[in-house]
């Protein structure tokens, strides 16, 4: 339920066509906007769970995103978050590099996706989901993780939203860890720290 439906495709006028479900709302980004540049705390943990489940779903079958942004998260008129846009999106061998081509949104992509040859799996989405939460809690668009990689001066969220409680900066700081050791492997292992810290 939170991954936009396709209805069906065809092929004409020598390209492809996709029939996908069409959503009443606005993008992540426009939602944002709209609402003060800066959500509270139980809407973002409503977006994080929700694009969890999605990328639960993409990873099981073997895919990463690789384009998770503000852009590319759509909120619905009844609140229900969508994960669209899978035009980035390639399956993945997680047992070595492979060649992928460079695709990236900057403040939101993690150094892994600026070179064409590094290991890129779930954990390449959780950066960019943590970056995202970021710019939902903050209204403001993380630096750069190729320009963090060689000096990190992002402030954590709740220095920016005092709002926004410390259990919750944590993992979106977490998630938004330069390095791939530092960060969260897996949704599952997302949504186990969120929930554990929430209870």
């Amino acid at each position: 339920p939170n991954i936009v439906s396709i209805y069906d495709y065809l092929e004409e006028n020598d390209t492809a066509y996709m029939v996908m479900e069409y959503l009443h709302g606005c993008t992540l980004k426009q939602y944002v906007i709209d609402h003060g540049m800066g959500l509270n705390t139980d809407y973002i943990l409503h977006i994080c769970l929700s694009v969890l489940d999605a990328l639960a779903v993409v990873h099981k079958a073997g895919m990463i995103h690789r384009d998770i942004s503000p852009e590319n998260i759509f909120i619905c008129e009844d609140l229900t978050v969508k994960l669209i846009d899978f035009g980035a999106a390639k399956q993945v061998y997680l047992d070595g590099e492979q060649t992928m081509t460079v695709v990236l949104k900057p403040g939101y992509a993690p150094p892994e996706q600026y070179v064409k040859k590094d290991k890129q799996g779930p954990w390449t989405d959780i950066y960019a989901l943590g970056a995202t939460l970021y710019f939902a809690a903050t209204g403001i668009k993380p630096e750069d993780s190729f320009s963090r990689a060689s000096e990190d001066t992002v402030k954590a969220v709740c220095d920016i939203n005092p709002e926004i409680p410390v259990y919750l900066s944590e993992v979106i700081m977490y998630a938004m860890a330069v390095s791939i050791e530092e960060r969260y492997p897996t949704v599952e292992a997302m949504r186990e720290a969120l929930l554990d810290s929430v209870n």
